[in-house]
């Protein structure tokens, strides 16, 4: 499975993503589009082919600047399972928390800030690269079993901020250990 987290400045809105290798669009499972600050995209390609694939995000425009945390995880049979978003003109970056139904489950949030840096939040393996334009995160912690699972970030971004989450879950049998997680983070500027 392949997963992307893509945020942008209001301007980014995001029409669809597709890769070279996989037949097909991505699947959307959580968006979070808002005038405030950011817009902020979580997708997926479930079952996908072996390859190295070129993953393109296609935007309604191109001013502003976009980053693409891509995961791929490997050895388990995921399922989007919940997901949901938040937004809020100051405080800690929150998405709010998935009160997961599958087990052994990866948790993915991502969050777009209008000014500062967000830090990892309790548990999670924070991934950070600023994209130019504001400043952008992402996070993920894998699971062994369901539970009401919180996904803030860590601190305070002192102004406007857009966050997704969603967990991807496995109600087979197999073991956390099973996961195989690689990510990949990359910004663009447009001007």
């Amino acid at each position: 499975m392949l997963i992307a987290s893509i945020s942008g400045s209001t301007t980014q809105l995001l029409n669809s993503v597709d890769d070279n290798v996989n037949a097909g669009s991505w699947t959307l499972a959580v968006k979070r589009e808002t005038g405030a600050g950011a817009n902020i995209y979580i997708y997926y390609k479930a079952n996908t082919a072996a390859g190295t694939p070129t993953v393109t995000a296609h935007l309604a425009s191109n001013s502003g600047g976009i980053q693409i945390t891509l995961y791929e995880i490997s050895g388990s049979n995921l399922t989007l399972d919940v997901t949901n978003n938040g937004t809020a003109g100051t405080g800690v970056s929150d998405p709010g928390s998935l009160n997961t139904t599958l087990a052994n489950a990866i948790l993915l949030a991502a969050t777009e800030n209008q000014s500062g840096e967000s830090t990892g939040g309790t548990s999670y393996t924070f991934l950070d690269s600023s994209n130019g334009n504001k400043f952008a995160s992402a996070q993920y912690r894998i699971v062994s079993s369901t539970s009401n699972y919180a996904t803030a970030f860590g601190t305070d971004t002192f102004g406007t901020w857009d966050a997704v989450a969603a967990a991807f879950g496995e109600s087979g049998g197999a073991s956390t250990e099973r996961h195989q997680t690689r990510h990949m983070h990359q910004s663009w500027g447009f001007r």
